[in-house]
């Protein structure tokens, strides 16, 4: 059974630690917030003081981080994690990353004998809770199949889609598409509502007819109770759209709806709403429906 090192224990980090030592693999964890930490050592992880310290304890090693930039600091950056990695061991990035960043990245890691494979998670903290998430794998295909079994175990949908970059690049196409979903809906819920619907009713009937949806399933309590405790935050859908609108110029690919709906989310930012869920997006648009009829 694999030794595995895990940095990066913030709401989905967590949740796939606890998941893993309760399936009986020993993990061993860096984070810089002594408060997460000591959540993984409750939930049975080993934390150690350093990415050092935790590469020469493991293979694989399991990446969790916000952003691409954090990404680059912790492997070639001044910790330099590939410098003290062994060769032909692994690091996967289970974060939602740039993929011209990766594909850097991967370029960099081979040079010192270390694979790199971009492995981003989709699902949530409670799907994560009960390894139930998607993954969708890049990278070089042997070394994908070697812990194709591990990652199964944090995720019932594994798929491999390429070369390295290719992992990042679904989850940010999956990314906008879950989020002009989740806009769609809200929008169409607030004027429900303002009509006089009973949102509980509306969201039923919603998820049994052809405009149901993933979110129009997993958010509906969120929404109906006004609970956005963030499982996705909307400070990391901003950056989603962020890449996808600077993938999309790269490559000439004209995106109009994840323009659209990167200025809401961003506004939402702006007004102080990054660490809510997405869902908030639906009291987002409500006040401002009040905002423009107090207005009319």
């Amino acid at each position: 059974m694999f030794t595995i090192g895990l940095i990066g224990t913030g709401i989905m980090g967590l949740a796939i630690v606890s998941h893993l030592t309760k399936s009986g693999y020993q993990v061993y964890v860096h984070d810089n917030k002594p408060e997460q930490m000591k959540r993984a050592r409750e939930a049975g992880a080993l934390p150690v003081q350093s990415v050092i310290e935790l590469a020469a304890k493991c293979n694989p090693v399991f990446l969790c981080l916000p952003s691409s930039a954090v990404t680059e600091e912790v492997c070639v950056g001044g910790t330099g994690l590939f410098s003290h990695m062994a060769k032909g061991n692994t690091l996967i990035d289970l974060g939602t990353g740039n993929p011209t960043v990766t594909i850097s990245l991967a370029t960099a890691a081979s040079e010192q004998g270390i694979n790199l494979l971009d492995a981003p998670i989709s699902g949530g903290f409670k799907n994560a809770e009960e390894g139930k998430l998607s993954i969708m794998v890049g990278g070089n295909y042997q070394e994908y199949l070697k812990y194709e079994g591990l990652l199964k175990s944090i995720g019932t949908s594994v798929t491999y889609l390429g070369t390295a970059g290719m992992g990042h690049t679904a989850k940010i196409v999956n990314n906008i598409v879950s989020g002009a979903n989740l806009i769609a809906l809200c929008e169409g819920l607030v004027l429900g509502t303002k009509s006089g619907l009973n949102i509980e009713t509306l969201l039923d009937s919603i998820n049994a007819g052809e405009a149901r949806s993933y979110m129009s399933r997993v958010k509906k309590m969120a929404i109906i109770t006004k609970n956005f405790t963030p499982g996705a935050k909307v400070s990391i859908h901003v950056k989603c759209e962020d890449i996808a609108l600077d993938l999309g110029r790269s490559l000439g690919v004209f995106l109009p709806i994840c323009s659209l709906t990167r200025t809401i989310y961003h506004t939402m930012l702006h007004k102080g709403m990054g660490d809510l869920d997405t869902a908030s997006v639906y009291r987002f648009l409500e006040e401002y429906a009040s905002a423009r009829r107090l207005g009319e």
